[in-house]
């Protein structure tokens, strides 16, 4: 599983359909807000890890991504 999580967390980016209002740091703002409410909810997870790539911040996107695939543990959808 290792192995695939660079994979998976390219995967998730690419097709993911979260939508982030913007790109700026507003809208990160929010969302790391929405993670550090309920820091175990997959979908807060996802979306900021999308935001962080979409901001071109790589190296948070994939360390949030991937809490998230350790927070799914296959059982939430991603």
């Amino acid at each position: 599983m290792r192995l695939a999580r660079p994979f998976l967390a390219l995967l998730l980016v690419s097709l993911a359909a979260a939508p982030v209002a913007s790109q700026g740091t507003d809208a990160i703002t929010k969302l790391e807000a929405a993670r550090n409410r309920t820091p175990q909810s997959v979908a807060a997870l996802r979306g900021l890890g999308i935001a962080y790539y979409k901001a071109k911040r790589y190296a948070d996107a994939r360390t949030v991504l991937d809490q998230a695939l350790d927070t799914a543990d296959g059982d939430v959808p991603i």
